[in-house]
């Protein structure tokens, strides 16, 4: 059976409550059913490479401007 893809969007990876909830969903979750991928729209830096090690794709938007989501939309579309 294939995996399920989830998708996780949001706002930064640095470090914080649901952040590190994130990380430990992912980290407990059977890699055989569920396959994950994170959003980031902005900074990827501090819990990234932890998610990276457990085998998640992670995607930087590295969006810091005014307007954001105009920018994301444009950004998911392309995904």
């Amino acid at each position: 059976m294939k995996a399920i893809k989830v998708l996780h969007l949001i706002p930064t990876l640095q470090s914080g409550g649901a952040e590190c909830q994130l990380v430990n969903l992912i980290k407990n979750s059977p890699k055989e059913k569920l396959e994950h991928v994170v959003c980031v729209i902005s900074d990827a830096s501090f819990f990234g490479p932890t998610l990276r090690n457990l085998g998640c794709k992670v995607i930087e938007f590295n969006l810091h401007q005014k307007h954001l989501f105009l920018l994301l939309r444009e950004n998911l579309q392309r995904l």
